[in-house]
């Protein structure tokens, strides 16, 4: 009498299924339709789910991530010129993206990065190779990453189609972060104003953190808009 339930948090650009294919299969034959549940922890992953396994989207059920509502905020810096980034150092972020724009912008700005992945050590490097090492940082995995994130001004997530869901970017939002994020399905499922989207490109990414210089009453009022849309859909208190 045991049911089974698997956990989907994969994004769009699903590169192999079928691993996860064959193993959903043989539960199915073992315990029966009626025994088993997907559960998809955002919108965006229950959209990419059903259109990869149609034969199995009767099963699957939507079930938002839900989100630690933080005790203390971040309180942003003075300095204009901050950002910082909290992911992976994997193929489907883009830290070498940011380091790139910052070097083509030339107007001394820093950026923190907290995260450990198999991509760091590039990352190390390129900042070397640009000359960036004063205005890079990078800290590792950290406890509490947020705690550190008082010397920021700006949250910039950047990711590709393979992020379900953009827990962290959430999780700025919530501290109080005034965020910029990449076009892609999971930021748009919080992120609907597309002055605070970039593409994954060196241009786009620029115009992005201009506006948001520029425009900082803007940029903060509407991160409260999000922030009451998150309290009210994923929250989970501590």
């Amino acid at each position: 009498g045991k049911n089974a339930f698997f956990i989907i948090h994969i994004g769009t650009k699903i590169e192999d299924f079928s691993i996860f294919e064959r193993i959903s299969l043989r539960v199915l034959r073992s315990i029966g339709r009626k025994r088993i549940k997907f559960v998809c922890v955002s919108s965006v992953v229950q959209q990419s789910f059903v259109k990869s396994f149609p034969f199995l989207s009767s099963l699957q059920e939507l079930v938002n991530n839900g989100i630690p509502v933080p005790l203390n905020s971040v309180t942003p810096s003075e300095d204009s010129y901050s950002f910082s980034s909290v992911s992976r150092f994997d193929n489907s972020k883009f830290q070498d993206l940011i380091i790139r724009t910052l070097k083509e912008r030339g107007l001394n700005e820093k950026v923190h990065f907290i995260g450990d992945g198999v991509n760091l050590e590039k990352c190390r490097e390129l900042s070397k190779n640009l000359d960036m090492e004063g205005s890079v940082t990078f800290s590792g995995n950290l406890r509490e990453p947020f705690s550190f994130l008082n010397t920021a001004q700006i949250f910039i997530f950047a990711a590709d189609e393979r992020e379900g869901f953009g827990l962290v970017l959430y999780e700025a939002i919530l501290r109080g972060m005034r965020v910029i994020a990449s076009d892609i399905s999971a930021s748009r499922s919080i992120i609907k104003n597309q002055d605070f989207l970039f593409r994954n490109e060196e241009s786009s990414l620029s115009r992005c953190l201009d506006f948001a210089l520029h425009n900082v009453d803007y940029h903060a009022n509407y991160m409260l808009e999000l922030k009451d849309s998150i309290l009210q859909n994923y929250s989970v208190e501590e």
